[in-house]
């Protein structure tokens, strides 16, 4: 049974009490929109077996449409020249450090644990990579 599926499905009244519960969405074809099934996942923070935000539950439909966003762009990126597309992957990177300054002091200690590990790089110095 996958994580996701093990975590209960909070009632609406126990979410409404949660203060600062992050409504995430995807990202599809250069829009952020919710699942095209309508339903969502509860993400809990484990130390403190709270939720934290609810993010959309993809499923087939919303995985199509974003092959065939992916398929529609790839043309288009594979023209560009490479020190474009590193240009590019960089600002990406930039942005998700930006980000990671917002975000709540659990994530980011999360986040500087991994990046200590020379094994374990990922989001932005991903992106500073390649």
């Amino acid at each position: 049974m996958a994580v996701a599926e093990q975590m209960p499905i909070l009632a609406e009244a126990q979410l409404a009490n949660v203060a600062e519960l992050r409504h995430a969405r995807m990202l599809i074809d250069g829009a952020w929109v919710d699942g095209m099934s309508g339903e969502f996942l509860n993400v809990e923070n484990p130390a403190k077996r709270c939720p934290i935000a609810r993010v959309p539950r993809g499923d087939t439909a919303d995985v199509n449409g974003a092959v065939a966003a992916a398929a529609k762009a790839f043309p288009g990126w594979s023209r560009t020249a490479p020190r474009d597309r590193g240009r590019m992957l960089l600002r990406i990177a930039e942005a998700l450090e930006t980000a990671l300054r917002g975000t709540r002091p659990y994530d980011r200690a999360r986040y500087r644990q991994r990046a200590k590990d020379p094994g374990a790089a990922r989001g932005a110095p991903d992106g500073r990579y390649f």
